[in-house]
C-alpha cells in the first residue's frame, strides 16, 4: 500500500518510449527482456545497483513457487562459492586498505558430504606478509556446527583470538550465497569485527 506509484503523466518523453519498447518486446519478442525492465524500474525509482541486485537475488529464492524455492535450496555449484568468496574479498579489501591493511578470503573446507560450507578471511598490515594460518582440525568444526545445528543457525563466525583471522561456515543453500549475501555478510563482519580484520574495536 506504501509503494509509490508514479503516474505516467509524471513521466518524461524518454521513460514512456522505454515503455512502449519494453512492453512491444514483452508481447512479441522472442526473449522477454527483464533485465532490462529491471534497469529501468531501477532508474526510475532511483535505485543503486546494489539495490536492484539485491531485489534480483531475494525474488530468485524467496518467490513461494517451485521455481524460486528449489533454486532456494539447492547446493550452490563450486564456482558460485567461488563468486561469492571474491566478492567477499573484493569489498573485504577495499574497506581494508582505507585502514593501511590487506584481507584474503579463501574456501578452506567445502566437502559434498558436509551440509556446511567454510571460508577464511584473513587480515594484515598492507606491505607485510599473509600469516600462515594453522588448518581447521576435524573435532573444531564438529563443535560448530553441533553448535549451530542446536540454536538453528544458518551461519557461524569463529574467531580464534589471536587476531586477524576468522572462520565464517554458511549452510550449503544457495538462498546463503547469492551476490548481495556476499556484501551483506562482508558489511557485517566489519561491523562485528572490526578490530580482526581491520585493526579497530569490534561491537
Amino acid at each position: 500500500e506504501q509503494f509509490p506509484i508514479l503516474p505516467l503523466e509524471s513521466l518524461g518523453q524518454k521513460d514512456l518510449d522505454a515503455i512502449e519498447r519494453l512492453s512491444e518486446l514483452l508481447l512479441v519478442g522472442e526473449e522477454r527482456p527483464w533485465s532490462d525492465v529491471d534497469e529501468w524500474i531501477g532508474n526510475l525509482y532511483g535505485l543503486s545497483r546494489w539495490d536492484v541486485a539485491t531485489m534480483r537475488d531475494t525474488l530468485s529464492v524467496a518467490l513461494p513457487w517451485e521455481g524460486p524455492q528449489d533454486n532456494a535450496q539447492r547446493r550452490p555449484e563450486r564456482e558460485e562459492i567461488d563468486r561469492f568468496t571474491r566478492d567477499c574479498e573484493s569489498l573485504l579489501s577495499k574497506l581494508a586498505k582505507r585502514a593501511g591493511r590487506q584481507v584474503s578470503v579463501a574456501v578452506v573446507r567445502a566437502s559434498e558430504a558436509e551440509p556446511w560450507c567454510f571460508l577464511r578471511a584473513v587480515s594484515w598490515p598492507s606491505g607485510g606478509r599473509a600469516p600462515e594460518v594453522p588448518a581447521l582440525l576435524d573435532r573444531e568444526l564438529a563443535v560448530f556446527i553441533h553448535e549451530a545445528e542446536l540454536q538453528g543457525a544458518t551461519q557461524i563466525i569463529h574467531v580464534p583470538g589471536d587476531g586477524g583471522t576468522l572462520t565464517v561456515g554458511i549452510l550449503t543453500q544457495y538462498r546463503y550465497w547469492t551476490p548481495s549475501r556476499a556484501r551483506l555478510l562482508s558489511l557485517d563482519l566489519v561491523r562485528r569485527h572490526e578490530a580482526t580484520l581491520l585493526g579497530g574495536e569490534s561491537t
